[in-house]
């Protein structure tokens, strides 16, 4: 998805096809990174933008190929000049726009030396290659279903005559969810024998607001533990507690080429209503 980051269908309907704002363009279409310079905020460039995010982005120097380890001969000329800290920062340039990594500081897979994982090891974890064990570029993420199921850890019951759920971001080393403000996690409990276009028990929406928007920042901080309560109606059988992840949600606008909702279920659990 970063070499999609110029042509992916969701990112030009949500951005009329960037005509919103000019201000995703260095992000979406950068100059090189060691270019623009290692911490700095990114700089568009105004050619082969339908690349996105491509090798060059992170790996171009005027002498070579930024890499872990030189290799003498090797066509693509590797120079070092990547380590944990060069590469954090790679990342940060654009993903902490939205603030990502001071998310993860504060986290503590940052604070706790036994738990420490930073970007690489959760997005791009070790992969066996030709020549031995290297960080898999596919960057798993928000399109990656199981990869997403290992972010929050969710336990719902029925108590008094309430259903109770509750959602404890102990997978994320930032916020959940976290950078894209169209994305959004959703917690949803319903009476799945209802009829269709019922109102849920309970509907709680955890997501950062565009700028121009109304309303508070409810994503789910590292550690952090949110509880919903409804109580079930009288004479309802079940009720379905899930968790569901948004990509595009309802609530914020898109072009019309686009479905207002594109979600998948992290969780799901029915209870049984009927237990006093």
């Amino acid at each position: 998805y970063h070499g999609m980051a110029w042509t992916d269908p969701d990112v030009r309907g949500l951005s009329r096809d960037f005509a919103t704002s000019k201000d995703c363009w260095p992000c979406h279409a950068p100059e090189p990174v060691f270019l623009t310079g290692i911490g700095a905020s990114p700089t568009a460039r105004s050619v082969r933008q339908l690349e996105g995010v491509g090798c060059i982005t992170c790996h171009y120097t005027p002498d070579g190929t930024a890499a872990v380890r030189a290799v003498e001969g090797a066509w693509c000329k590797p120079v070092r000049k990547l380590d944990r800290a060069t590469a954090i920062a790679l990342c940060a340039g654009c993903h902490n726009q939205h603030k990502t990594v001071d998310e993860w500081k504060t986290s503590r897979f940052f604070n706790d030396p036994d738990s420490y994982k930073d970007c690489i090891d959760c997005h791009m974890p070790k992969v066996e290659g030709k020549s031995g064990k290297f960080s898999s570029h596919a960057c798993r993420g928000g399109h990656d279903l199981e990869f997403l199921k290992t972010a929050a850890t969710v336990n719902a019951w029925i108590d008094g005559g309430s259903v109770h759920a509750e959602v404890s971001n102990t997978g994320c080393g930032h916020n959940l969810p976290t950078d894209a403000r169209h994305r959004a996690v959703d917690l949803v409990a319903e009476d799945p024998d209802a009829p269709e276009g019922s109102a849920p028990l309970f509907e709680a929406r955890f997501r950062n607001p565009y700028r121009n928007e109304a309303g508070p920042n409810t994503q789910i901080k590292p550690g952090e533990t949110v509880t919903r309560t409804a109580k079930v109606p009288a004479g309802t059988a079940r009720v379905r507690v899930r968790l569901l992840y948004s990509l595009r949600p309802g609530n914020v606008a898109v072009s019309t080429a686009l479905s207002m909702d594109k979600r998948v279920v992290l969780f799901e659990k029915t209870l049984d209503a009927s237990v006093k």
